[in-house]
């Protein structure tokens, strides 16, 4: 048994659409097709409206030296790989996020702090509600590979004997 059903109006374009009780969300919006959905979103969930919105950051803020040269290095160093879920590059290349969420990274002697991130996993790094969240967990990992390497190395050079 899926329920009643309940009445209501497109936010919209106003037209009277029905939903069944077990589809029916606890919204205030309810659209009755996806074009007046995007078509309300376009309107009202975008720019200044957008719970994500940083205040209109623009590309051009990105530091020269973050160019897809330095990408390609970023994601050479992590072997294709995802920084968070180890997914391999297949189709698309990885995303090269800012861990500290600095465009300034690599000028006027900020640090480069970069990782490589899968569409799915960088999807989750945008909201505003997690970004310390993921700063501090991507710091983290950073810090954990780089001791992870810098013992495999001294390993490697004893073997050597150097």
């Amino acid at each position: 048994f899926q329920g009643d059903k309940i009445k209501t109006t497109c936010k919209y374009c106003g037209k009277d659409i029905e939903f069944l009780q077990s589809q029916f969300k606890n919204s205030e919006n309810h659209f009755c097709d996806s074009k007046c959905f995007g078509d309300w979103s376009s309107e009202n969930r975008s720019g200044k409206n957008h719970p994500n919105w940083q205040g209109g950051r623009l590309l051009k803020s990105y530091c020269p030296r973050f160019n897809e040269e330095l990408k390609e290095e970023i994601r050479d160093n992590y072997y294709r790989k995802c920084a968070m879920c180890g997914g391999f590059e297949i189709y698309k290349k990885h995303s090269v996020h800012h861990i500290d969420y600095n465009n300034a990274q690599g000028c006027n002697g900020h640090e480069i702090l970069m990782i490589p991130l899968c569409p799915s996993c960088h999807g989750m790094t945008g909201g505003k509600k997690n970004r310390e969240y993921y700063e501090y967990l991507f710091t983290t990992l950073e810090k954990t590979r780089t001791t992870i390497i810098e013992h495999e190395n001294k390993i490697h050079y004893r073997s050597l004997g150097i």
